[in-house]
């Protein structure tokens, strides 16, 4: 059996909300680690319809696995969950994933009985549920974004690091991540990620580097436990990193929601995030006055709107 972890990223290019970085966990024989056929990833499955949403939030609730109630309890899962909270001047449940929000927001009317059957892969040929063995994903704010994007000097290295970090905190042999920009090298960003686990028994060994694909394999004490490939389009050719995709989507669109509910209560429909940067200067602007009506604190706008 084969353990790999497929890796992409929601978020990256917006203005306003969270970066999302999703890993599926998949155990495969090797006969069929490299099934690839009709892949549809978040992009090919979302155009922001309204039964767009209901099929995202269906592929989520049935490969998740867990028993989410509410938004929050989405974030209580992220692995940057304390980070977050030691900086959040009013906590994550207020206003980006409140605790006030059910699950599930958009098929409530059609029941969730059929989620978990096994007769159908919603849209993801090629990977079998049984195959799915967990989601882990980190929500990243637009503030500690910003604060990784000066460290590393530009967003997509920021990303890049971040994925590592995920593909640390996995038992998969194999991480595929989807390429973003046009980096050749990750060899900073994962060895930077190795100092921070503060595990002094492993190094980081550079296979092979191109703009289409990068290989890197990580030692402990010269046996190879792990295997990190940064390929192009790895949502277009990997299972994992196209079902990776579409949580993410999720749990973005989800935040965004919560934010749009904050200061639309009867909106339907979330906040792209995408757009004009002051039309979102105004949004902030109203974010920022409820929450010292409600709260008696004022937010950031760092924590709203990103700085770069």
């Amino acid at each position: 059996m084969i353990k790999r972890l497929g890796i992409d990223e929601n978020g990256l290019g917006p203005i306003m909300g969270p970066l999302i970085i999703t890993g599926v966990e998949t155990e495969k024989t090797n006969k069929d680690k490299n099934n690839q056929h009709n892949i549809k990833d978040s992009k090919k499955i979302f155009r922001r319809k309204q039964e767009d949403f209901k099929t995202l939030e269906k592929i989520f609730l049935r490969y998740s696995k867990t028993n989410f109630k509410t938004i929050s309890d989405v974030f209580s899962k992220s692995m940057l969950k304390d980070e977050i909270e030691r900086i959040c001047p009013i906590g994550p449940d207020k206003i980006c994933f409140s605790n006030k929000i059910s699950l599930p927001v958009w098929i409530k009317e059609e029941g969730n009985e059929d989620l978990l059957q096994n007769g159908t892969d919603l849209n993801l040929p090629g990977l079998h549920f049984g195959e799915v063995k967990r989601a882990i994903f980190m929500v990243v704010c637009p503030n500690i974004l910003s604060k990784y994007i000066e460290r590393f000097g530009s967003k997509f290295s920021a990303n890049s690091f971040f994925m590592v970090r995920l593909g640390l905190k996995s038992s998969a042999e194999e991480v595929i991540c989807g390429k973003s920009g046009y980096k050749k090298s990750y060899e900073r960003e994962i060895s930077l990620a190795i100092e921070d686990e503060r595990d002094k028994s492993l190094n980081l060994k550079i296979v092979m580097e191109s703009e289409k694909e990068s290989i890197y394999e990580i030692m402990n004490n010269g046996e190879i436990i792990k295997r990190f490939y940064f390929i192009k389009d790895a949502d277009q050719k990997f299972p994992e990193v196209a079902l990776a995709s579409i949580i993410g989507k999720y749990i973005r669109e989800i935040s965004m929601f919560s934010i749009t509910k904050f200061i639309e209560p009867n909106s339907q429909k979330p906040i792209s995030g995408y757009g004009r940067k002051n039309a979102f200067e105004e949004i902030s602007r109203k974010i920022i006055e409820k929450s010292k009506y409600e709260f008696s604190k004022e937010i950031p706008k760092t924590c709203i709107i990103r700085e770069r």
